[in-house]
């Protein structure tokens, strides 16, 4: 049968119809690397190496693999800051430059649907300080999911993978750093999701409706006999 273009309206229908539950985003967290990894599709890293040990400018434009992002520094107020990068020459972090400042990762694609890393606490020197609480809040397009994880450190790992688009991730230390410590990232991970089995039956549920939608239509070139040439 020659194609219809008035059925691509009855088409768009059923897509929306088949991903509607997409849009009802919920946000599940990770403190395993593996278990993250494990429910996202493709994935990227982005481990800061490149970045000298020295004061920098307060945004970036990154990319983990295939996956663009900006990575931002904001103090309490709100206002842009400065980034300070730490750790040694062959392993280094991104940290700030004030211990109030959060560190603010946005601008992702929209295919992008998790992100997780390594977040915990320097000193003054851009050395691991220990025992610091890291609090790491994720907002997507349904809301916030946040996470303080007590004692983090360079190993630890948090990751968040929403089913819906991501909007920001927001790093700072305990209550704004009134611990003497300054927020700190390393090795960054953004990934697409795993399409959901739910996801296939909607969809197949959706191209059922335009199936019936010829059908009819076809009746109705017909004369309205119900039968169909």
């Amino acid at each position: 049968m020659p194609f219809d273009k008035h059925l691509v309206p009855a088409f768009v229908a059923a897509a929306a119809l088949a991903f509607a539950s997409a849009s009802q985003a919920a946000i599940s967290v990770y403190d395993s690397q593996s278990a993250f990894l494990d429910h996202v599709g493709a994935s990227g890293v982005d481990t800061f190496n490149d970045l000298a040990l020295s004061s920098g400018p307060g945004s970036y434009s990154r990319a983990a693999g295939g996956f663009g992002y900006v990575v931002s520094v904001v103090d309490d107020a709100g206002k842009a800051d400065s980034f300070f990068n730490a750790g040694t020459a062959s392993d280094t972090w991104l940290s700030t430059n004030t211990g109030v400042d959060e560190i603010v990762f946005s601008g992702f694609g929209s295919g992008v649907k998790g992100i997780g890393g390594h977040f915990f606490g320097t000193d003054s020197d851009g050395s691991f300080f220990a025992g610091q609480p890291i609090t790491v809040t994720l907002t997507d397009v349904g809301g916030s999911s946040t996470k303080t994880v007590v004692g983090a450190d360079p190993n630890a790992f948090l990751g968040f993978v929403s089913t819906g688009n991501l909007l920001s991730l927001s790093v700072k230390v305990g209550a704004g750093g009134s611990s003497g410590a300054w927020p700190t990232v390393n090795d960054v991970f953004i990934a697409a999701p795993v399409p959901e089995p739910g996801t296939y039956a909607l969809l197949l549920a959706g191209l059922g409706v335009v199936g019936i939608t010829v059908r009819r239509r076809k009746s109705r070139l017909n004369g309205g006999s119900g039968t169909a040439a």
